[in-house]
């Protein structure tokens, strides 16, 4: 039997990564808002663009969470996850709620 083995570091990496976009959409989100609000016919595309935009980062904050708790579920059931990875890890997904 193979033993399967969490890289923490690799894990806390891809977890910055998705926080990182996460920032990313959200500084688009508030430029587009701002930018419509001060351009007059453009705004309403760009109104409509910025909603896409903040469904994306709430899609984006919930497939996160979904994936940290995966994450920490999978690890915990094969036992190689160690106590400080799932408290960080859980931290993470707290605040993506």
């Amino acid at each position: 039997m193979s033993t399967i083995t969490v890289d923490k570091n690799g894990i806390l990496d891809v977890v910055a990564g998705l926080r990182a976009l996460q920032a990313m959409t959200a500084e688009y989100e508030a430029f587009s808002v701002s930018f419509g609000q001060s351009r007059g016919p453009q705004a309403v595309a760009l109104s409509e663009a910025a909603m896409r935009v903040a469904a994306l980062a709430q899609a984006q904050d919930e497939l996160l969470e979904q994936i940290i708790r995966g994450i920490v579920y999978d690890a915990e059931a094969l036992g190689t996850v160690d106590a400080e990875l799932a408290q960080a890890l859980l931290a993470e997904g707290s605040a993506a709620s």
